[in-house]
């Protein structure tokens, strides 16, 4: 996700899909719609459409998602890393 400041300055904000958790609609902090599932055995890989942005998250087995399901994505905020030019930001 890209951000642009007034003076021009580039900004982006990370997430890696492990740090990316289901919820349902009401509860997650995005609501997106699940376009791919990579299922690779005991991990699946959801491709999540959101605003315009392709977000990925990890998931296990135990949910059923389907690709066209809404769902909600959760992440905890000591998890997110911030960009600036491309490079990363130490809070």
């Amino acid at each position: 996700m890209a951000l642009c400041f007034s003076n021009g300055e580039k900004s982006g904000l990370g997430v890696r899909p492990e740090d990316l958790h289901v919820a349902d609609t009401n509860q997650g902090w995005i609501n997106g719609i699940v376009d791919l599932i990579e299922d690779l055995g005991s991990d699946r890989f959801l491709h999540v459409r959101y605003d315009g942005f392709d977000l990925v998250a990890r998931a296990g087995r135990e949910g059923n998602v389907r690709p066209g399901d809404r769902i909600g994505l959760t992440v905890d905020s000591e998890r997110l890393h911030l960009f600036l030019d491309g490079k990363r930001i130490d809070l």
